[in-house]
């Protein structure tokens, strides 16, 4: 049931330009995504988080879903 709004809710907090930060994960992790389509996240997947809303662009936390 987690979505990529939430996940991102968690980990970044507000973030002003909420739909590039989507593009931006969608990119880093293609498979995660079904048709790269940010509404659509995989069961069963890690996600790799670095970058926009992080205070160290080398900062990565990887998410995995059950």
């Amino acid at each position: 049931g987690d979505t990529l709004a939430g996940i991102v809710g968690q980990h970044y907090g507000h973030v002003p330009n909420q739909q590039e930060l989507f593009r931006q994960i969608v990119e880093q992790n293609p498979r995660a995504f079904l048709g790269g389509n940010p509404n659509r996240l995989l069961s069963g997947v890690t996600l790799s988080l670095s970058g926009a809303g992080s205070a160290s662009e080398n900062n990565r936390d990887e998410i995995y879903f059950f």
